[in-house]
């Protein structure tokens, strides 16, 4: 309905915590299903900037603002037709113990509340510490497997190595080759003639 900066221009505006049941009652109207109105509903002004915020999904805030208008006129007609009780004090602290009571329910609820808002925020922890527990569990198998990938491969590489040297150990050995030397040349014959030719 609104743009995110015009429901903040209009919570800013509308923001009221003696509103909030108004708001409550308007928002449970407009959307009967919302999934936060149990939380809303334990304790209105608490919630009241979260009750309004929801609502102006639904409502304008000339709506929220006649809405008020008109429950607040509600009960300021109630109250000009309640009967006076000055001549009945014992009616006056009645009424006293009895907005004590509600006061004290309030109180507890709030307590209620926080209780399981803490609650919930040590589950969510214990979540995390969880996982995180998984995460290095599934870590630490990944590195085992590695390691023993590593050793297979360096297993795998010794053995390769030793067969290598095994078959070159029984490879006959060759027979070295003489090389072809060429034969002298032969010097002239001397004549075996001593005679001297000469007279």
């Amino acid at each position: 309905m609104y743009s995110f900066k015009e429901k903040k221009k209009h919570l800013e505006e509308l923001s009221n915590q003696d509103a909030a049941e108004a708001d409550l009652l308007l928002l449970k109207q407009a959307q009967p299903t919302h999934h936060s109105l149990r939380t809303f509903e334990r304790n209105p002004k608490r919630y009241a900037q979260d009750i309004l915020y929801a609502l102006l999904d639904y409502r304008t805030r000339d709506e929220i603002r006649i809405h008020r208008h008109e429950l607040l006129n509600k009960e300021k007609q109630k109250e000009v037709h309640a009967p006076a009780n000055e001549d009945h004090p014992e009616d006056d602290k009645q009424e006293k113990s009895g907005e004590e009571a509600p006061a004290a329910e309030e109180s507890a609820e709030v307590a209620e509340d926080e209780k399981a808002e803490l609650q919930e925020e040590l589950d969510e922890v214990k979540d995390q510490l969880q996982e995180a527990e998984e995460r290095a569990e599934v870590a630490e198998d990944e590195k085992a497997e590695l390691q023993e990938a590593l050793e297979g491969e360096q297993l795998a590489r010794e053995q390769a190595e030793q067969a290598l040297a095994e078959e070159k150990k029984k490879e006959p050995k060759k027979p070295a080759i003489k090389k072809a030397t060429s034969p002298k040349p032969k010097a002239p014959a001397k004549s075996k003639s001593t005679k001297n030719t000469r007279k």
